[in-house]
């Protein structure tokens, strides 16, 4: 299907890919390229085919993934298939609220997007994540609202502060799990970033990165034995919406670790 090339240019900028270093990344992204060429020269059956095998080909960044989605949205809106692109905004609007569309597309596409759009600010959570340290079950504690139920895999990588590598672990999606780091337990400061990945392994959520880690632990410069747990600031109380109820859990964290779902969370690891 052709049409005229106005409307069809989205924002650029909304585009900008975020690489993740892998062979399966660099799949995607050379698929999601050749989406990002025929969609501004409105191919859409190109677009299409090529940004759901972006999709699939799977480690795509959060912003790589909201572009799939967001070129998916418009070319089903023209399609004629209202469900099928109500469900790609969807999508991509948990991913990154943020996300719009943008000025030069026609009215009559827009339906699909914002009935996405009142779907997902209808609901009261949003996708994040909540990490504290756990040092008597020694390890990280991870609460997960997924109210979307996006989240096939969690993907956790820690290390105990000034080691050098990171210890990978995977867990099913669960609203609160337990990441074993070993030494956690008795180590100062406890290193680690998180992943939240789809099927096929594209990043919904990152928190933190293998160069900017997140850090739990014992403030500097306080001596051994004295926690942040004795701290009243790095208390929280989480509210984890389950996949099926809800679970409240008290868990300490360290100030950067309460990740609201915000465009300058989820563009780019941070």
């Amino acid at each position: 299907m052709r049409a005229g090339k106005g409307w069809a240019f989205l924002m650029m900028g909304s585009c900008l890919l975020a690489i993740v270093p892998s062979k399966g990344n660099a799949q995607g992204r050379e698929a999601l390229e050749q989406a990002e060429r025929a969609f501004i020269d409105v191919d859409f059956e190109t677009a299409m085919n090529k940004a759901q095998e972006a999709l699939q080909k799977g480690w795509l960044s959060p912003a790589q993934l909201v572009r799939a989605y967001q070129i998916l949205g418009v070319c089903a809106t023209a399609f004629g298939q209202p469900t099928e692109a109500r469900d790609h905004f969807t999508r991509m609007l948990v991913i990154d609220p943020q996300s719009t569309l943008d000025d030069t597309v026609p009215p009559r596409l827009r339906a699909p997007f914002y009935e996405a759009k009142g779907v997902v600010e209808g609901r009261a959570e949003r996708l994040s994540a909540e990490v504290g340290l756990d040092r008597a079950q020694g390890g990280l504690r991870i609460a997960i609202v997924d109210p979307f139920q996006l989240v096939k895999k969690v993907r956790v990588h820690a290390r105990l502060e000034g080691a050098v590598e990171f210890e990978v672990s995977e867990f099913a999606p669960s609203p609160e799990l337990l990441a074993p780091v070993e030494g956690s337990a008795e180590a100062d400061r406890t290193e680690y970033w998180l992943e939240l990945l789809d099927e096929h392994s594209n990043q919904l959520l990152v928190l933190g990165s293998e160069f900017e880690p997140r850090v739990v632990g014992r403030l500097p410069g306080v001596e051994k034995g004295v926690d942040l747990a004795s701290e009243p600031l790095f208390w929280i109380v989480i509210g984890a919406a389950a996949l099926a109820g809800a679970v409240t859990t008290a868990v300490l964290v360290d100030q950067g670790s309460k990740i609201e779902l915000q465009t300058s969370a989820v563009f780019g690891v941070n």
